[in-house]
């Protein structure tokens, strides 16, 4: 069995060997190189995507570390933030500042778990007191006190009948009574427990 090759035959078995070589080569080094690149690409906006988030809560740690020492400076003192479940404890301290005004209720809402390790416990508090100024004191009692607490919003009324047509006092959202003080108050506030 001695055949030999023509060179016609030589040239084609030459394109077949580089043809080969070459589908070889694009399916075995470059779709493997184009994928590795592909993953790569993926884990680098996945790390930049990252590294915007962690700035991002970087620049928002220094401006509320900010805060906390321009606080600090002036004097305040860090509010305590009791354990989860601190409602006796919180329902007294409601009813000592409440203690001086007059017909105050309570309206708690539905406890906020969206703050990691945080419970937020919401009351819309309704009452009535002698001035815009013992209203304004309850408020800072609020506030100041021994559980951290944030008043959202807040409304003074007066009950006078030449200051409010109906003679009623709005109070809080889409409630209204009268009340037998000179000023009514609504107000919400958020106490926060930790988990």
């Amino acid at each position: 069995m001695n055949y030999s090759f023509s060179k016609r035959e030589k040239v084609l078995l030459l394109i077949l060997a580089l043809i080969v070589i070459g589908l070889v080569w694009y399916m075995f080094v470059w779709q493997n190189a184009e994928n590795e690149k592909i993953r790569i690409d993926g884990e680098i906006a996945e790390a930049e995507a990252q590294t915007l988030v962690a700035n991002n809560k970087i620049s928002k740690q220094v401006t509320m570390q900010k805060a906390i020492d321009e606080q600090k400076a002036a004097g305040a003192k860090p509010a305590n933030l009791p354990e989860y479940d601190n409602t006796t404890a919180l329902m007294a301290q409601l009813n000592t500042v409440l203690a001086s005004t007059k017909d105050y209720r309570l309206a708690f809402d539905d406890l906020d778990y969206s703050q990691e390790g945080m419970v937020a416990r919401g009351v819309t508090i309704t009452f009535g007191c002698s001035s815009i100024d013992a209203g304004r004191s309850v408020m800072t009692q609020l506030e100041n006190g021994p559980f951290a607490c944030t008043i959202d919003s807040a409304t003074i009324t007066s009950t006078s009948s030449s200051d409010n047509r109906t003679s009623n006092a709005r109070i809080g959202v889409n409630t209204s009574r009268v009340v037998d003080s000179p000023y009514a108050v609504g107000l919400h506030a958020v106490f926060y427990e930790k988990l």
